[in-house]
């Protein structure tokens, strides 16, 4: 089924307009130029509801029966939708220090795993590691940490 959408105050076309036979899962949309190719599948029928549907614009309803399989032209009726008032307002973000916030050290580096130490199996043993708690919208400014001795061909972090 072909046919091209226009607006029915101007008759300017209408594109991106979505079409689609209701609870077929058949439907396509409009290209930029208003025109449409709607591919049947010979399981609908002629009183099935096809939905022409685009914002700003009243969904227009027409049963199959209606259409043609060419030239047919679908004309939509501008709809102003009234949305209530939005106010946005800006919150200034708050700095959470994570973290310690001392300097020397404060955990010792014997206490974890080293190179030299080859007889070990469990080298996950004796990693650090921090879990915080954070809120969905955070930004880090910083992440510093600091390694006393590396001699691992390659580190993860």
């Amino acid at each position: 089924m072909k046919g091209e959408v226009r607006n029915k105050e101007d008759k300017s076309v209408l594109g991106y307009v979505n079409i689609g036979i209701a609870d077929k899962g058949i439907g396509t949309v409009s290209n930029s130029k208003g025109l449409f190719l709607l591919q049947l599948n010979g399981q609908e029928k002629l009183n099935d509801t096809i939905l022409f549907s685009h914002i700003g614009f009243k969904t227009t309803i027409k049963i199959l029966a209606e259409l043609n399989s060419v030239n047919n032209v679908i004309e939509l009726e501008p709809e102003t939708d009234h949305l209530r008032e939005v106010v946005v307002k800006f919150v200034k973000p708050k700095a959470k220090r994570f973290g310690r916030n001392s300097k020397g050290f404060g955990l010792m580096h014997y206490n974890f795993y080293s190179y030299y130490e080859k007889n070990v199996d469990d080298r996950l043993s004796k990693e650090i590691g921090m879990k915080f708690k954070i809120k969905k919208d955070c930004k880090i400014d910083d992440l510093n940490f600091h390694i006393d001795a590396n001699e691992f061909k390659s580190l993860k972090f």
